[in-house]
């Protein structure tokens, strides 16, 4: 049988917060009980990372199936380790979390995530790719402080509109079952956008066009059904790859348009 390795990380369980330590330990027993595993293979570990108190839970790799309520009653957990299990449900309690920093998911069996994600505003790195997520919730554009964000290998159809809201620097999207891409897609402020391997069929030059000045929109577009005719002239005259969906557009510091490195003037645009 695998080993559970679950590491509660906190100087204060050296200096006299037993009693905090133990509460968290009896939840993480609770999510091992709710997948009937045995609660006394969690083993508390004492430690920093970079001199902060830092509450860590890695439970990868174990045929997790669900995460319960209790999950809610660790709100000082900064890193969560859910890899390669056969997680199915999330408790919405998960949005008490919100000392959170990273979640990685990868691997997993999710359709839909919990509402109360969007609670996590302190969440940096989101790792959900190789799920069954059918759509993402749309409170998801309330995480601003999210860097990464990995969603390829779904079957996400549609991206809400708050999807583009957010501030990330790389957009990983393929391999997923795309048809279209929301209004607010082009205010985004990131850097690559993954959307091959997707099913769209129209080439969404308004959703890609960014909005915000200093942006800056590198597009891959390949292995999907695109229809030629619908790539713009515009995009033709300037970009010698759009045949495979490689384009690139960009706003400057005075918001002008660049599309495939060509400085557009004001008044073609």
């Amino acid at each position: 049988m695998k080993t559970i390795s679950i590491f509660l990380l906190s100087v204060c369980f050296l200096t006299g917060c037993q009693s905090e330590f133990k509460q968290q330990l009896k939840a993480v027993e609770e999510i091992l009980i709710a997948n009937n595993l045995d609660p006394a293979r969690a083993r508390p570990i004492s430690g920093t990372i970079d001199k902060k108190n830092v509450f860590s839970i890695g439970l990868e790799n174990d045929s997790l199936r669900i995460i319960p309520d209790a999950i809610g009653r660790l709100p000082n957990i900064r890193y969560l380790n859910l890899n390669f299990n056969k997680i199915e449900h999330i408790s919405e309690e998960i949005g008490n979390c919100t000392a959170l920093v990273m979640i990685e998911l990868v691997g997993n069996r999710l359709k839909r995530l919990p509402e109360s994600l969007g609670n996590l505003r302190n969440l940096e790195t989101l790792e959900l790719r190789a799920n069954q997520l059918e759509y993402l919730p749309q409170s998801i554009g309330k995480l601003q402080k999210l860097k990464k964000l990995t969603l390829q290998r779904n079957r996400l159809k549609e991206l809400p509109e708050s999807f583009g809201d957010l501030r990330i620097g790389t957009v990983w999207l393929n391999e997923n079952e795309l048809e279209t891409l929301p209004e607010s897609f082009s205010n985004l402020r990131v850097y690559d956008v993954h959307l091959y391997y997707n099913n769209i069929k129209v080439f969404p030059f308004e959703a890609l066009v960014p909005r915000n000045k200093l942006t800056y929109f590198r597009v891959g577009l390949k292995n999907n059904p695109l229809d030629l005719n619908t790539i713009p002239p515009i995009v033709r005259q300037y970009c010698s790859s759009w045949e495979v969906g490689a384009v690139s557009f960009g706003r400057d510091k005075d918001s002008i348009l660049h599309i495939c490195n060509h400085k557009l003037d004001r008044t073609a645009f």
